[in-house]
């Protein structure tokens, strides 16, 4: 027994100086890691950022009412939201990297239903390359913009969802966006432009939302010979898909929502499975009856205000004007325990969409 013993104390002794060897590899190859992560990040904002502007709205008096971000996508053309200059009689543009002002001459195009316009510029920029392949759940992203006036802030995330709301495609992402950074690129790791932001929930910053290059790519290719026009014409456009989903959707509200959260009993021998339901009256303000609610539930802890979960709904009621309908749907085989729900949770409910009922 003794022998055996000093025989297994032989061999570990021999495989230390290899497991060591390991280790040092390891932390090495995930230094490395890091590090080409943060090069990745400084590379596309170096690449990126010469191209990026703050545009600013004026009125008739010349004061301000909008406060965006744009990107060049031709030599004299920037591509911003619509949202951001629909109301504009005069538009300052600026470099994120520098101030320097460069003269906007007008609207080149715009596209209301995706919140989208290309502006006509006085001098040439170096403009950024749009991708063309699509983006899936995972990769990582880099958004450039003017969050509250703070120019030229890159934030990273990941694509977290891909989206289609209404008629226009969007990446759920998140990379943090604020206002002021309407209309900015968000990026892949080549600094090719995968979508225009154009949206966030103030409750939630890590739900942000950009619109799908497809749609910027397909706007220039059918608006290249088209000739520049006042901004005072965008006064006479419907509203942008940004404008007219947020005019609705302060049409259509949820009132007195209640959670609660449960444990469902199984068979003996399976484990427990967890659920959450939740009883929501939708009350619909406008003229038209509406149905089939796309609704973003957003699960907090009442005290700390932590997002604790959140869920898409498609919720097909129908609901007619000025009145008020409830309904009761669940969400079940969470693995997390719910059954605090009723007394420490608290939910916050946006309406993304819905469908007018003619």
């Amino acid at each position: 027994m003794m022998v055996r013993s000093k025989l297994r104390w032989l061999r570990l002794a021999k495989r230390r100086p290899l497991v060591a060897a390991q280790l040092a590899w390891f932390l090495i190859f995930m230094a490395a890691a890091a590090y080409c992560q943060d090069t990745t990040a400084r590379d596309v904002y170096k690449k990126a950022v010469g191209s990026v502007v703050v545009v600013m709205a004026l009125d008739a008096n010349d004061q301000p009412t909008a406060l965006g971000t744009g990107f060049y996508v031709g030599s004299n053309s920037i591509a911003t939201n619509l949202h951001v200059v629909r109301n504009a009689k005069r538009v300052r543009v600026f470099s994120a990297s520098n101030q320097k002002e460069n003269k906007a001459n007008g609207i080149r195009a715009v596209n209301a239903e995706h919140d989208l316009a290309i502006l006509s510029m006085e001098d040439a920029g170096q403009p950024l390359a749009l991708a063309t392949s699509k983006m899936e759940v995972g990769d990582p992203v880099f958004a450039i913009g003017n969050p509250r006036g703070l120019d030229a802030t890159l934030s990273t995330g990941i694509v977290s969802a891909v989206r289609t709301v209404g008629k226009t495609a969007m990446y759920q992402i998140t990379a943090p966006i604020s206002p002021g950074s309407s209309g900015g690129p968000v990026l892949n790791s080549k600094a090719q432009v995968i979508g225009v932001s154009t949206s966030y929930l103030d409750q939630g910053q890590n739900l942000n939302f950009a619109v799908d290059v497809q749609h910027l790519s397909e706007l220039m290719a059918l608006n290249q010979q088209t000739e520049t026009q006042p901004f005072d014409v965008l006064t006479g456009l419907p509203p942008s898909g940004s404008d007219k989903r947020k005019s609705a959707l302060d049409t259509v509200r949820v009132v007195s929502p209640s959670i609660d959260g449960s444990q469902n009993p199984q068979l003996m021998g399976t484990p427990a499975t967890y659920k959450l339901s939740w009883d929501v009256s939708f009350r619909n303000d406008g003229d038209k009856a509406v149905k089939d609610f796309d609704v973003l539930i957003l699960v907090f802890d009442r005290k700390n205000k932590e997002l604790i979960h959140y869920v898409r709904k498609k919720i097909p009621l129908s609901v007619p004007p000025r009145l008020a309908k409830r309904t009761h749907f669940e969400e079940g085989n969470l693995d997390f325990y719910t059954g605090n729900a009723l007394f420490a949770w608290t939910c916050e409910y946006r309406i993304l969409d819905f469908k007018y009922d003619e």
